[in-house]
């Protein structure tokens, strides 16, 4: 059996905000629906979903990014709102950097 990922739910405290962030980082497309407080990307075969926070903390998860620049990857993200955590680590097999998002959500660029 073949598994794939199809789409990541996010909860957040503002969808459209966070939807625009993270379309501007895959290079996707966002849209808002009127009256739903829910914004979608698509990126290929994955679509990101991000609907509004309905507790006061909500389940972390984190998005793997691979990327042909680190660097230039880090440097665009913080243009956007983004916040390195720490520096680049070159311990493993593939550099990699931890990032935040606007709203706290982990993520990491990994060198491809």
């Amino acid at each position: 059996m073949n598994a794939y990922v199809e789409r990541i739910n996010v909860e957040c405290v503002d969808p459209v905000r966070l939807c625009a962030f993270w379309s501007q980082i895959l290079s996707g497309e966002s849209a808002a629906s009127e009256g739903q407080p829910v914004a979608v990307t698509s990126v290929g075969p994955v679509a990101m979903s991000f609907f509004r926070r309905r507790f006061a903390a909500g389940t972390r998860s984190c998005v793997d990014i691979a990327v042909d620049y680190l660097e230039l990857a880090v440097v665009r993200a913080v243009g956007l709102g983004g916040t390195p955590v720490g520096g680049i680590d070159r311990s493993g097999e593939r550099p990699l950097q931890v990032m935040k998002d606007p709203e706290g959500n982990v993520f990491r660029f990994l060198a491809r």
